[in-house]
């Protein structure tokens, strides 16, 4: 078991092997949930994962490349949508840390 402290403000910080351990990185999103004898905390998902991927997928075989240079592979392209992906969510996660509306 592992023993956080509570900050100002009510902040905790979780260690890297429960963010490892969750798949959590900062920017993301966590549930809590009070429960008998404690907070249950878990990833929140924005939407359902399986939907999700369907629709990308769908997404990304009715694109066809244009250039320029060679065509990237589909690991280049799901590694450049991850990237794109955690940049936005640290910027909104700055944004909520400053009270800046989205």
């Amino acid at each position: 078991m592992t023993l956080l402290k509570v900050r100002e403000r009510g902040e905790i910080t979780l260690p890297r092997e429960i963010l490892d351990a969750l798949k959590v990185a900062e920017g993301d999103d966590l549930e809590a949930m009070v429960v008998e004898g404690g907070v249950l905390l878990r990833p929140a998902a924005a939407a359902d994962r399986e939907v999700a991927w369907r629709r990308i997928k769908e997404a990304m075989a009715s694109v066809r490349w244009a250039g320029p240079g060679p065509e990237p592979s589909e690991e280049e392209v799901m590694e450049e949508a991850v990237r794109l992906v955690k940049e936005v969510r640290k910027e909104m996660a700055r944004e909520r840390r400053e009270g800046r509306p989205r």
